[in-house]
């Protein structure tokens, strides 16, 4: 596979979970219009494999401009042949979409990341609280200075995820 393929392949499969993640991808049953009809963009299209003309072998992008199907190649097909050949995977992101939704996804990782440090200084508390009278004074310590920590942690996620969701 060329190194071509390769991103291209990539690309797709960005694009095609960044659409479900984002709820745009259609499904199966397609009626040979993209989504947002009334603009013109690039999306994705794949041959049916179930009986449809082998029409579009492989993942590729084509143009949907005025109500046809345009390939790079300049061949036209209407939505009825697209439907009826193709499978709809959703639009192509231009990569301001690919930036949104890859910070959109750290900011979600930033904020798991912090829940966790803050649930992990709550259990520190919550046993520490349950067990001081018999938990040795240097164990005590540790475990508060753990839960210090995590709670630091916790707040330098939350931080950090702000600053990304301010820029």
């Amino acid at each position: 596979m060329s190194e071509q393929d390769r991103t291209g392949e990539d690309a797709l499969r960005a694009t095609v979970l960044a659409t479900e993640e984002m709820g745009l991808y259609q499904a199966p049953d397609w009626d040979g219009f993209p989504q947002n009809r009334e603009c013109n963009g690039w999306h994705w299209l794949r041959a049916k494999s179930d009986g449809g003309a082998p029409f579009i072998p492989d993942p590729v992008c084509r143009m949907w401009i005025a109500g046809m199907w345009i390939g790079i190649a300049g061949d036209t097909c209407t939505p009825e042949g697209a439907a009826w050949r193709c499978e709809y995977l959703g639009p192509c992101m231009l990569p301001e979409d690919v930036a949104a939704v890859a910070a959109l996804s750290r900011r979600r990782g930033m904020e798991e990341a912090a829940r966790v440090c803050q649930r992990r200084a709550e259990e520190e508390g919550e046993d520490i609280k349950h067990r001081r009278f018999t938990m040795l004074r240097d164990e005590r310590g540790e475990r508060e200075a753990c839960a210090d920590m995590a709670e630091e942690l916790a707040a330098a996620i939350r931080a950090l995820a702000q600053e990304a969701r301010d820029v």
